[in-house]
């Protein structure tokens, strides 16, 4: 289903053999809201889709940190 908003809310989508996907609050996590934040090529670059902007950035922490992702917990 096509939707124009996450109504502040962030996704997280594993496309590599992970397979992790994950909804979770923008404010709790401090993370900008209506993202969807995708892993890129070998998990070396992570790419944020701002649904809003219609834009994507990629971000590239570097060649020797390993690819990590934190979630929070409850």
């Amino acid at each position: 289903m096509k939707v124009d908003s996450l109504d502040g809310r962030v996704f997280f989508v594993g496309i590599d053999s992970l397979g992790v996907g994950a909804s979770l609050d923008a404010k709790e996590t401090g993370l900008k809201g209506n993202c969807i934040y995708y892993w890129g090529i070998n998990g070396k670059v992570l790419n944020v889709y701002d649904m809003k902007r219609g834009t994507t950035v990629v971000i590239n922490p570097g060649e020797n940190l390993p690819p990590q992702v934190l979630m929070p917990t409850r």
